[in-house]
């Protein structure tokens, strides 16, 4: 596999995410938080049964970026597309 060494490839999977609203308010808001200092790991069963059970696009961004946790190959499609996914995986 090529890795990638500028994030140009990963334009379109930016984008999304933005427009799905993956920003610091955006995810302290679907957690609860006041503030993400306030994210507490032990809490992650909590996080994931009562605020990311929808499987949302925004949940499962949250469920993987900030959760550090592993997406199923269909909730990966549902948050990106084939491209975006191949750039990702890339970077």
């Amino acid at each position: 596999m090529t890795y990638l060494d500028d994030s140009a490839g990963c334009a379109g999977a930016l984008a999304r995410l933005g427009a799905i609203g993956f920003h610091e308010a955006g995810v302290r808001e679907r957690l609860g938080l006041e503030d993400l200092d306030a994210l507490q790991m032990k809490a992650l069963p909590i996080y994931r049964r009562e605020r990311l059970a929808a499987r949302e696009p925004l949940d499962l961004a949250i469920e993987l970026f900030v959760l550090q946790g592993a997406l199923g190959a269909e909730e990966a499609a549902r948050l990106f597309g084939a491209e975006d996914r191949e750039a990702l995986a890339q970077a």
